[in-house]
């Protein structure tokens, strides 16, 4: 805020309109606010305000203003130029011109400001009572003191306090995220972002507004998600004042194969009678066996592959089971159970999501023997 010209209260030159507009012109940002001061003494009571319903200086807190009260104070100009966030809130004149503000506000960086063009409206009768006081913040015919305590009001919004929680539930193709926000008085909105990388590109929102002072849990459910997939999130929050973002976060979906094993041994892991090569059931097919062929690891069964003679050529049918992702299957054929296993004696017939099907190119005949086998691996 500014006084008129010759507000020198030091007597070193230089009044507050100078400082001030020295400020605005300094060599790192010039007029980084947008806004100068006219330093043109002008008096009188203004009462063309801005009509936008959302003004905050306008409509606040405080009440609705109507009018204020100058003494020797200075227009402001406007340069959306050198500033766009920058609006006035009360002009000298009938019009909103760019040279006329008397109130002006707008953002910079993450902070807001407030322009007023005569210091009159701010005093309150107080002071050295050995000074001509004044008392124009109390006038009720004036809206001073209104307009002053909604810019303060204003000013001292903060920006939502934000942070990005740890992932539980999750599956291999959902998970619950979860964090904490302070709506720091303002009436707040939330949401995560989540993606494969730290673009993100999903959206959930949290259902409803918060409210209050204090840090509020929240967390969404995320579904659709790709099995055995690394998705980065973060949380973010909007209110008036502003947004704000936590820090990134990660998880990592369950494969199909992680998720049969949560469904049969209660854990994700590749241990103890979840093991891949373990043999649940006591009938001779290991855990990963009955995953690739879609079988219950704990109830013993018949193996359903079938292995016969076509001709003098063994043919060995596997039935696949569709939702068992993340494993090869390979049909391969020797002349000993105790020699060399390979896949390369052996011709892939039928190769569908629901079977497999392949013959040994190397006939059985007289006292020649031959073998085939199934062998699934996992990442």
């Amino acid at each position: 805020l500014t006084g008129g010209t010759g507000s020198d209260r030091n007597n070193d030159g230089e009044d507050s309109v100078d400082v001030l507009n020295d400020l605005m012109t300094n060599t790192v940002q010039n007029n980084p606010f947008g806004v100068s001061f006219n330093g043109d003494e002008i008096s009188g009571t203004f009462t063309y305000m801005n009509t936008i319903s959302s003004d905050p200086l306008i409509r606040g807190a405080a009440g609705t203003v109507n009018n204020i009260k100058f003494n020797v104070g200075s227009n402001i100009t406007i340069n959306t130029g050198q500033n766009a966030s920058v609006t006035g809130a009360i002009w000298s004149s009938s019009s909103r011109s760019t040279t006329t503000a008397v109130v002006a506000y707008g953002s910079y960086g993450s902070g807001r400001f407030a322009a007023f063009g005569d210091s009159s409206p701010f005093d309150d009768g107080t002071g050295d009572t050995g000074d001509i006081l004044y008392n124009s913040y109390n006038l009720t015919s004036y809206g001073n003191s209104k307009v002053i305590l909604n810019a303060s009001f204003w000013l001292a919004e903060k920006p939502p306090g934000v942070t990005t929680g740890t992932t539980i539930n999750v599956g291999s193709d959902s998970a619950t995220v979860n964090g904490l926000v302070n709506p720091n008085g303002l009436s707040t909105t939330a949401k995560f972002l989540y993606g494969i990388t730290t673009n993100y590109g999903g959206v959930t929102n949290v259902s409803g507004t918060l409210t209050g002072t204090n840090a509020t849990n929240v967390s969404v459910g995320l579904t659709g998600l790709a099995a055995g997939t690394t998705y980065h999130y973060t949380l973010v929050a909007t209110n008036t004042a502003g947004s704000a973002q936590g820090t990134d976060q990660t998880f990592t979906t369950w494969t199909a194969l992680q998720a049969w094993r949560q469904k049969y041994f209660g854990t994700i892991n590749n241990s103890g009678n979840a093991a891949d090569s373990y043999i649940a059931s006591g009938d001779g097919l290991p855990n990963l066996i009955k995953y690739a062929l879609g079988l219950n690891p704990l109830v013993a069964t018949p193996s359903p592959m079938t292995c016969s003679l076509t001709g003098e050529y063994l043919t060995l049918i596997v039935p696949r089971s569709s939702s068992a992702a993340g494993v090869s299957y390979f049909l391969e054929s020797t002349d000993s159970l105790g020699g060399v296993w390979s896949t390369s004696p052996v011709v892939i017939d039928v190769n569908t999501s629901t079977l497999l099907q392949g013959h040994d190119v190397n006939p059985v005949s007289g006292t020649s023997r031959r073998f085939m086998k199934l062998r699934i691996t996992a990442p």
